[in-house]
């Protein structure tokens, strides 16, 4: 699998994104806005290093402190 990755954080760390999902639904198909929500809410990712692999972590949008 490949993936790509573009580092848009400085643009859209202050995009509340549900606001954004909601307009959507007035314009586009609700099954894809409601894919884009479930891929918004369940990222998650590894490292792969030398043949290692990290455990599973969920990845965070926006600036929103660790607690």
């Amino acid at each position: 699998m490949f993936v790509c990755y573009m580092d848009f954080s400085k643009a859209f760390d202050m995009v509340n994104y549900w606001k954004l999902f909601k307009q959507l639904l007035g314009g586009i198909n609700v099954s894809f806005v409601a894919l884009l929500a479930f891929w918004y809410s369940n990222q998650c990712a590894c490292v792969n290093w030398l043949n290692t692999q990290s455990d599973y972590f969920s990845i965070g949008n926006g600036t929103a402190k660790a607690g």
